[in-house]
């Protein structure tokens, strides 16, 4: 007699945006390139960077036990303590209220030291906390007005691997209950001492469950409020090609819209690394345009500057134009389009924090 496989359990729900770290709003071309961030600034989607003084580059690297890591690195000459944070939306906190939450991580760090993590509630205004939660880095003592800020912040847990062996995965965790007064949590990790220049820390399989025990990580299943495309997302040249807009005045191009893939959690702030025109093809970070009047197509010849302005912008839509400091050849009203070098990027992000 055969009997049947036992059906798998149900996998557990992971409140963290963007746990595998697939997701790369800015570097979205080629995630394994290092992007440099500064305290308090995004690099993987939804993932931001805490720093005492240095840069932190973030970036892709492989897994051991999922598919990527994310690998945070200090500049050569560096002495510094850093590390990593998410912020958790309203809508997924107040779930929780009430409730035995765990955070969860695999971490390593290229020195035989510590990494230490941090599980906290912000209790101001929803879904505008601030992002910077560290107060003194140089404190042991991790309590709000010590290491941590004092307002509007409470500390769930901490946790530390202790002094680990170099280069080598441990799994850390902390729980405990989230309050009724709870508007964001946050979750953090960091060096607990102080990195030499060059070095490392690596995260993966990070997980934010409910319960009190270490869960079997997941990525997923995620909803809505946990898609990372609710979050922020890259547009690169492969997925743009060209732009159809009009011509209209002397100086702008207009009716450049995103219709962004999912509803975004707010109506989010666009950025771009458009270095300015080409009057050919375009390279690099530089954008060309042509125009088309009469049956007949022309590069734009551009030798000003170039602006680029959001019109408006929803949860759903962000339009903008662009204005050249001298005027764009041709009629108003006249079709044209903007080709986009190899590297431009544009970036939509509605991430949380302030």
């Amino acid at each position: 007699m055969v009997t049947a496989a036992a059906a798998a359990g149900p996998l557990p729900f992971n409140h963290l945006v963007n746990p595998s770290f697939r997701h790369w709003a800015r570097n979205t071309k080629d995630p394994t390139a290092a992007l440099t961030t500064a305290d308090g600034a995004y690099g993987t989607t939804n993932w931001y960077t805490l720093a005492d003084a240095a840069t932190v580059t973030q970036q892709q690297v492989a897994g051991s036990t999922a598919p990527y890591a994310l690998k945070l690195n200090t500049p050569s000459g560096s002495v510094s303590m850093w590390g990593c944070a998410q912020i958790v939306c309203k809508e997924l906190t107040y779930s929780l209220r009430g409730k035995t939450v765990i955070f969860q991580a695999r971490v390593k760090r290229s020195e035989a030291k510590k990494i230490r993590i941090a599980l906290l509630e912000w209790t101001g205004t929803a879904d505008a906390p601030t992002k910077d939660v560290v107060n003194n880095w140089a404190s042991t003592n991790y309590t709000p007005g010590n290491f941590f800020i004092s307002s509007n912040l409470t500390v769930i847990g901490t946790a530390t691997t202790g002094t680990m062996s170099a280069d080598t995965y441990n799994l850390v965790s902390v729980s405990g209950a989230v309050s009724s007064s709870a508007t964001n949590l946050y979750v953090v990790i960091w060096s607990e001492d102080a990195l030499s220049g060059n070095q490392s820390i690596t995260v993966e399989c990070p997980g934010l469950y409910e319960g009190s025990s270490a869960q079997t990580w997941a990525e997923g299943p995620t909803n809505e409020l946990t898609n990372p495309l609710r979050y922020a997302y890259g547009i690169v040249k492969d997925e743009l090609n060209h732009i159809w807009c009009v011509r209209n005045d002397t100086k702008y191009l207009e009716g450049i819209d995103f219709i962004h893939p999912v509803p975004m959690r707010a109506a989010p702030t666009l950025s771009h690394n458009i270095s300015g025109w080409n009057n050919t093809a375009p390279t690099t970070t530089l954008i060309a345009a042509a125009y088309y009047a009469s049956g007949t197509s022309a590069y734009v010849t551009i030798t000003g500057s170039l602006t680029v302005t959001v019109s408006y912008t929803t949860k759903r839509k962000t339009q903008i134009y662009l204005t050249a400091s001298s005027s764009f050849l041709g009629s108003s009203g006249n079709l044209s389009l903007l080709l986009p070098g190899p590297d431009v990027q544009f970036t939509n992000s509605a991430e949380i924090g302030v």
